[in-house]
């Protein structure tokens, strides 16, 4: 809605598509008024990328990614990484209360992180 509604308070605005809403939606910073689902959108999104700083960008809670058990080191680098993206969906899991408490509290240093597609 908040989308629309600046497209329209513009002088002489154009007719809007529902392209040019998804476009000014992802152009809009996480915010502490930001919908719940966009909130859980970006923190699953971020959840699933253990070696981006998009989710500690997006929300200001710093976490650090253990070290990976040996047996799974010997099974080759993607193995690794998925053993990281696990980790952090089971803490993310574990403190999603905090992470929204901390986009609602505007406690994210830097804004919203961006990737190919928004």
């Amino acid at each position: 809605m908040k989308a629309v509604s600046e497209h329209y308070s513009q002088p002489s605005p154009f007719p809007i598509m529902p392209g040019d809403v998804i476009d000014r939606v992802a152009q809009m910073d996480l915010n502490p008024k930001s919908s719940q689902e966009r909130i859980d959108w970006t923190i699953d999104f971020w959840a699933e990328r253990p070696y981006t700083s998009g989710l500690v960008l997006a929300t200001g809670v710093e976490f650090h990614l253990p070290v990976e058990p040996d047996a799974v080191r010997l099974k080759g680098s993607w193995a690794a990484h998925d053993w990281h993206r696990d980790w952090l969906r089971h803490w993310v899991a574990e403190n999603r209360e905090k992470l929204v408490a901390a986009i609602r509290s505007g406690q994210a240093k830097y804004g919203t992180p961006r990737h190919e597609g928004w």
